[in-house]
């Protein structure tokens, strides 16, 4: 069984590169949590034939998209649709924040915001996931880091999973994304940077809003990336925003090497 708090609960499904079960995580009455309840995802929708045939495999009889920025997808299994947040109440926020440079404040701020706001969503969410009586249910958004993260942490705390152990799973996704972050900082590909804040999907060509050519132009240890939101015209959508250091995940360019969907999506 896979050590608690492990990367090696993750689950390698091509297309994606942040998937873990939420299994073998210690409670706080000391025993642990299961295998094949709960899976967190980035965006499975990119998934390759191959990765869908080891969802299937991997008994996933309903998936849970918090998304609402792309449409539905077609799937194998059950699909439920809960969106939790929207474009308005981003930009509202991406405002709020502006200023704020401290990398745990600003997450803080952003998170308690979307919170607020959308409880009700969440709650709903949450019950999506825990609705089923058998099979496995994948949750996932665009990264699988925010939305995600939060539904997993309700998650794993009403399952008796202490704080601390939440937040090393919360870390794990870092270590899932760095690879293929560093690989397209190092690729030049910056100049298809969008705003770094807006949660939407990974870009998969230039944005054209006003902030890109700055985005373009900062240096990923930047504090002071460009905050405004895409305009509406945006060619793709923007993946969510990593951290206040400007390190947008933008995989488009990476995945259409790879031949699967990412590359056609627009």
């Amino acid at each position: 069984m896979p050590a608690p708090g492990s990367a090696s609960r993750a689950l390698s499904w091509e297309g994606c590169c942040n998937i873990r079960d939420l299994g073998g995580l210690p409670t706080e009455d000391g025993t642990e949590t299961r295998f094949r309840v709960v899976v967190r995802a980035d965006d499975i929708s990119l998934l390759s034939p191959a990765g869908w045939e080891a969802l299937a495999g991997y008994g996933v009889r309903r998936i849970v998209d918090l998304r609402h920025e792309d449409p539905p997808y077609e799937t194998p299994v059950e699909l439920v649709r809960v969106p939790l947040l929207d474009d308005p109440s981003i930009h509202e926020v991406d405002n709020l924040l502006l200023g704020v440079d401290d990398v745990v404040e600003w997450r803080t701020r952003n998170y308690l915001f979307f919170l607020e706001r959308f409880a009700p969503a969440f709650a709903a969410a949450a019950d999506a996931v825990g609705e089923p009586e058998d099979g496995t249910v994948l949750v996932h958004c665009a990264g699988g880091v925010d939305r995600t993260g939060l539904i997993a942490a309700f998650l794993l705390r009403i399952a008796g999973v202490g704080p601390d152990t939440i937040a090393e799973d919360y870390a794990l996704s870092e270590a899932s994304w760095a690879p293929t972050i560093e690989e397209w900082v190092g690729s030049g590909a910056a100049s298809a940077a969008c705003c770094p804040s807006c949660q939407r999907r990974r870009c998969e060509t230039s944005c054209s809003s006003s902030s890109a050519g700055t985005a373009a132009s900062a240096s990923s240890s930047s504090r002071q990336a460009p905050r405004r939101p895409c305009s509406s015209d945006c060619a793709t959508a923007c993946a969510h925003e990593r951290d206040r250091h400007l390190r947008p995940v933008c995989v488009g360019q990476e995945r259409g090497r790879r031949g699967d969907r990412g590359a056609d999506r627009g």
